[in-house]
């Protein structure tokens, strides 16, 4: 089983491609309290029993605003599943400091994804509201301390394609991988043209609702990762385990549900499945 986790919903950063940016995110909590972390990690953790369990510390805002909140989520996450749950952090990395190391947890992280879009400082820091070069520093220092782990996430924006060979230079220069992904609606949430390019994914096809459990500083279980204004809530961590949210959402699959208000305008291909071919004749 695969979990978003998001401890934390306000950002440090405004980029121009997020709801934080132009719309906020609608959470009733911006950080959960540590007895909520507490009790979804170590149900999390304990689900290792039955399948393999993937944890990301992600979601809408900047989990390590709370750097000790993320610190105990790994630690809890670690010693329910007794070390058999893997774990991933996604940052934009102006927190991303070596005293963080200190937690063996943490060393720990299968993968650490940060966010970063712009191939010099007037851009990232135009998309990012951010400082460059202490992310820069951020996320050379960390690479070298738990090589192989790191890697930079970029939008791939069609006004600097022609600057990503300069990009991946940059980066390769410092011993960091690169990886993008596409602009998207965030469930219609962004009205930018470029985040449509087209098409929308059929919900009968969303692999994200299939594979993902989405928890929300809140502590509730959302439809997904892009349900920003918290619209469509699925269980309340609080009064029912992840199992049994989990549960529900397999028997809406089951009922042939059609999808969300927001899968309407979802242009989130990241998990598409193929489409069927015909068979030749």
């Amino acid at each position: 089983m695969n979990f978003d986790l998001e401890l934390a919903s306000p950002c440090n950063a405004k980029c121009e491609f997020c709801p934080q940016r132009f719309r906020g995110v609608r959470r009733k909590r911006p950080f959960m309290d540590e007895a909520l972390v507490d009790k979804v990690t170590s149900e999390m953790g304990e689900m290792v029993h039955d399948e393999p369990v993937h944890v990301v510390l992600c979601g809408m805002g900047e989990n390590l605003l709370k750097k000790a909140l993320v610190i105990r989520a790994l630690d809890n996450v670690r010693r329910a599943s007794n070390g058999a749950a893997t774990t991933e952090l996604v940052t934009n990395g102006k927190n991303l400091t070596l005293d963080l190391l200190e937690h063996e947890s943490f060393r720990e992280l299968e993968v650490i994804q940060v966010s970063f879009t712009g191939h010099d400082r007037a851009t990232y820091e135009d998309i990012f509201r951010l400082d460059f070069d202490r992310v820069v520093q951020n996320v050379v220092a960390m690479n070298r301390a738990l090589p192989g782990k790191l890697h930079v996430h970029a939008v791939n924006l069609a006004r600097l394609q022609n600057h990503r060979s300069d990009f991946e230079r940059f980066w390769s220069d410092h011993g960091v991988r690169v990886q993008y992904g596409q602009l998207h609606s965030r469930g219609g949430s962004l009205d930018d043209p470029e985040a449509y390019p087209g098409r929308f994914r059929p919900f009968a096809r969303c692999e994200i609702f299939d594979l993902i459990c989405f928890v929300s500083s809140d502590g509730e279980v959302l439809s997904c990762c892009h349900d920003v204004k918290s619209a469509h809530v699925l269980g309340d961590c609080r009064e029912s385990t992840l199992r049994e949210i989990i549960a529900r959402k397999q028997e809406l699959r089951e009922q042939a549900f059609g999808g969300f208000e927001i899968c309407r305008k979802c242009t989130d291909f990241t998990f598409e499945r193929p489409v069927p071919q015909p068979e030749a004749s």
